[in-house]
């Protein structure tokens, strides 16, 4: 009776199928994680760039805010100093010109102002 060995081709053709197994399992693990990675990634910047617009909005809104309100002081400011220009002579009636005009543009502002608020709601 002949001794059953394996031929060494039979050895070295299933250690080669067992090699090729488990490169293709580390291969499609390698490849499910960066899938997860990527989808995080894509993720992140999604909500980086949700909240560069919200602080944008606000920023925006701050500003409004505060140009609604400078130029609202300004209106009431360039009035009363209009009337007090008034009695210089000369340069007096040039500059109430000038600063009533400046108060029109508050009051035009205000009005701008306004109906962004309103659009805005």
């Amino acid at each position: 009776m002949r001794p059953i060995s394996p031929s060494v081709a039979q050895v070295t053709s299933d250690k080669r199928k067992l090699i090729n197994v488990a490169d293709v399992i580390a291969y499609s693990t390698a490849n499910v994680a960066a899938e997860d990675l990527n989808y995080t990634s894509y993720t992140n910047r999604a909500m980086i760039a949700n909240y560069q617009a919200v602080g944008q909005m606000t920023a925006m809104w701050s500003d409004m805010t505060i140009s609604d309100q400078y130029w609202k002081n300004n209106a009431t400011v360039m009035k009363a100093v209009a009337a007090l220009i008034r009695v210089i002579p000369y340069i007096g009636a040039g500059l109430s010109r000038v600063l009533k005009a400046i108060s029109s543009v508050s009051t035009d502002w205000k009005k701008i102002v306004n109906g962004v608020r309103v659009a805005d709601q």
